[in-house]
């Protein structure tokens, strides 16, 4: 269509068309010759590993007799249950009201926190629900 000066070819055209297309493109001379161009690319799972940076272990924590231990600071966990985040609701709560935040963004905080336990707490009840049903 494009060929013969065509600016338009909208989906309806282009699918009244594929019937005619098809055969014409899809030939197997055309696709041995689309495979002779490029070269194929073999299996090969040690590419990966092989170009990745080496990492050097602290080997501390591998000494015999050791066992390893987290890092100082270790950053907590994404809570998955209510209770989970109801404790981390509590000490971010905490967190806010010892903080040096505006009065206008301590009352944010602790709004988006509510509204953050109320709509877990509404989708606990929801799949509850559908596990009901």
């Amino acid at each position: 269509m494009t060929r013969t000066g065509c600016s338009e070819f909208n989906k309806a055209e282009f699918f009244s068309s594929l019937q005619s297309i098809r055969p014409q493109t899809f030939k197997t001379s055309t696709i041995r010759s689309a495979f002779r161009k490029i070269e194929p690319i073999t299996f090969n799972p040690s590419v990966v590993p092989d170009n990745l940076p080496s990492i050097q272990l602290n080997h501390q924590y591998f000494e015999a007799g050791k066992t390893p231990s987290p890092p100082p600071e270790s950053l907590p966990s994404t809570p998955k249950t209510i209770r989970s985040l109801q404790q981390y609701a509590a000490s971010l709560q905490l967190a806010v009201t010892t903080s040096d935040l505006s009065p206008t963004s301590t009352l944010r905080a602790q709004k988006y926190l509510k509204g953050s336990l109320a709509q877990a707490e509404s989708g606990a009840l929801a799949l509850k629900r559908l596990e009901n049903i």
